[in-house]
């Protein structure tokens, strides 16, 4: 999931759009080329395509769109896994996975669901495995209610040089 956000005042604009079609960057060798003369068709389908991609993850848009303001974590998050197979002993291996968490009003993790993973098998669900421990200050609504949300974090997870104990968690 990728999102874009474009912060440009009215001289910025302009300069962009007075050649009728321009470009932004949204990645290193990706462009979003857009045409001024249809930009309010190009944005009702980027808003349409963010609305389905929010829906397929399960996300209620309503809910989504109450949040003013984003949960905020607190304190550290470590989503490392608790238990390394042990067929990956030995091996270098890098375990690359996008992690959504639903946060509930009271900024407790209510739920989490792996959206995007590359990696041993073996370690598939381990960005999930303990985040129930997590905390976060709340989001909060226009009239500053607490209201449910959603977070997309990224985990990394390499082989660390410490050793594991007898329950099979590792000592770094």
């Amino acid at each position: 999931m990728r999102f874009i956000t474009i912060y440009l005042d009215a001289p910025k604009l302009a300069t962009l759009t007075s050649t009728g079609k321009f470009a932004l960057p949204v990645a290193r060798n990706d462009h979003l080329w857009l045409d001024m003369g249809s930009l309010d068709e190009a944005l009702a389908a980027l808003a349409k395509c963010s609305d389905d991609l929010v829906k397929s993850l399960g996300i209620p848009l309503a809910e989504l769109d109450a949040v003013a303001v984003t949960a905020e974590p607190v304190g550290t998050i470590d989503l490392s896994p608790r238990r390394f197979p042990p067929e990956l002993n030995g091996q270098y291996w890098e375990a690359r996975s996008k992690a959504l968490f639903e946060i509930d009003a009271l900024g407790k993790v209510a739920g989490c669901r792996i959206i995007s993973y590359s990696g041993p098998e073996a370690l598939r669900g381990s960005a999930c495995e303990q985040p129930f421990r997590m905390r976060f200050k709340p989001a909060r609504s226009e009239t500053d209610a607490p209201v449910r949300s959603w977070a997309v974090l990224a985990v990394t997870s390499t082989p660390c040089v410490g050793r594991p104990t007898r329950s099979g968690e590792m000592t770094c």
